[in-house]
């Protein structure tokens, strides 16, 4: 399993790489909006590479504590996962410096440390690395912190809006990070199904249990969401409004634990 995970980051990688060489030669960098290099880019999407290396060094504790290879290995790609998203935006922004005359990636550690829109953000990515139960670890980043603030933070925003401001190239890239989100969903509903089949023994209980961290954690993400909603006013073109992509979020996240059959309303 290790072998094919590496080709499939390999592959990854030369896609981007190709992707970004194509994009220098073509000249597309010089078509990217200043307001959107410097704003979204150079301070939003590069702080969101401490969000995922946070998540990196939860999930590399996690595949220790499991105590089973199956879930071992799961639990160490998506360590492999974050570590790669964070690094494919430090390395995507070293290109913008190289192409972008005058920008300069610097900034983002003081965003990620002060300022007040992602606090909430940052409590919650300090409070899964310093958790020690690696299911809720898997369950609440992969159905719900990557389902809802994920995908407005990234996905919505930055991938969404990017072409709209003379920039395919970060979809690009993040059109890889979201191949990796459907993977790790994947393998967190079967382990949810796994451990709630009514054939287990404490089935119930471990629906329960899990409801229960669903219950406890989504509010808490949701208001991190919330605090983000003024960066969407940020891009000169307003692609798509802030409460039209959270509901769409939340709808979406709604389903997933719905169709696990977890009752998170009973569990709360």
């Amino acid at each position: 399993p290790l072998a094919g995970c590496c080709v499939v980051f390999f592959k990854q990688e030369r896609a981007i790489e190709r992707s970004a060489e194509d994009a220098a030669g073509a000249g597309v960098f010089a078509e990217f909006d200043p307001v959107w290099v410097r704003e979204i880019l150079g301070r939003h999407y590069r702080t969101w590479s401490y969000a995922e290396y946070g998540l990196f060094k939860a999930f590399a504790v996690a595949q220790r504590e499991a105590l089973s290879d199956t879930l071992g290995n799961v639990l160490c790609f998506e360590a492999f996962d974050r570590m790669r998203h964070a690094q494919c935006i430090v390395l995507h922004l070293l290109e913008l410096e190289d192409h972008i005359p005058g920008f300069v990636d610097d900034g983002a550690k003081a965003v990620w440390l002060e300022d007040p829109r992602y606090q909430r953000t940052r409590r919650l990515v300090e409070e899964l690395v310093a958790g020690n139960d690696w299911g809720e670890l898997a369950v609440v980043t992969n159905l719900v912190f990557d389902p809802i603030l994920t995908e407005i933070s990234v996905s919505q925003l930055v991938r969404r809006f990017g072409p709209f401001h003379g920039d395919p190239v970060t979809a690009h890239l993040i059109g890889t990070t979201e191949r990796d989100r459907r993977r790790n969903l994947a393998w967190t509903e079967e382990f949810v199904r796994m451990v709630t089949a009514d054939t287990v023994p404490r089935g119930a209980a471990n629906r329960a249990l899990i409801g229960g961290w669903v219950a406890s954690w989504k509010p808490r993400v949701e208001e991190a969401a919330r605090a983000l909603a003024d960066v969407y006013d940020v891009p000169p073109l307003q692609v798509c409004r802030f409460e039209d992509a959270l509901a769409a979020a939340l709808s979406r996240q709604s389903s997933i634990v719905a169709d696990l059959g977890l009752d998170v309303e009973v569990a709360a």
